[in-house]
């Protein structure tokens, strides 16, 4: 019995200790913009809160950016969602919120987008502007203008005005050009069987 106590002592002890459940340490939510690691200044903060409450007035949806210093051992995509849940982003009735996560040492960035707003900003668009856009500037350090950059093409993309990087475009301008020399090609060959034809 003495064993049977210990056993479970321990096996309860971490569920006590501070950090190690998602849900007990989520940063109480203040502001579209959340900087728990100090990268960004207060009038980069500033900047973006201005930029993201104009755009929430305008339109209702409600992008929110949370930078924290470490994940702390959690799995980005738990800790991302578990943050989304608990802020309540964007309206109950519309579900139409965008939480951008940075965490600064693993160097991982997400976004959780509601139901309302996946229609508009499509898993293809926010993986262009992470990869495109923003991991660029974050390789340099450059939080604010990644920041900026991502919740400007954000906006874009909720609008339907998000260009992609064009690659696809060079693709099908290619294939059109194959098309049409293709057409060429079965003209001169239509046009040289005629032509055999007639001496015949």
């Amino acid at each position: 019995m003495k064993f049977l106590w210990i056993n479970l002592f321990f096996l309860l002890i971490p569920h006590f200790l501070p950090g190690q459940n998602s849900k007990t340490d989520i940063p109480k939510y203040i502001g579209l913009v959340k900087d728990f690691s100090g990268v960004l200044s207060k009038a980069e903060i500033d900047i973006l809160e201005k930029k993201l409450r104009t755009y929430e007035d305008s339109t209702s949806n409600q992008i929110v950016i949370c930078i924290e210093k470490s994940l702390n051992g959690q799995d980005q995509y738990d800790r991302s969602m578990a943050i989304a849940n608990n802020w309540l982003i964007g309206q109950k009735e519309k579900n139409n919120g965008i939480l951008i996560y940075l965490s600064i040492e693993e160097k991982k960035l997400s976004f959780r987008t509601g139901s309302g707003t996946q229609g508009a900003l499509t898993d293809g668009e926010t993986g262009t502007i992470r990869r495109q856009l923003m991991l660029p500037y974050l390789r340099n350090q450059q939080y604010f203008l990644a920041l900026d950059t991502g919740t400007s093409s954000v906006i874009q993309a909720l609008a339907g005005e998000f260009k992609a990087d064009g690659k696809k475009k060079k693709k099908n301008k290619a294939g059109g050009w194959i098309s049409i020399i293709a057409i060429l090609g079965f003209i001169i060959l239509a046009s040289l069987f005629q032509r055999r034809g007639g001496h015949r």
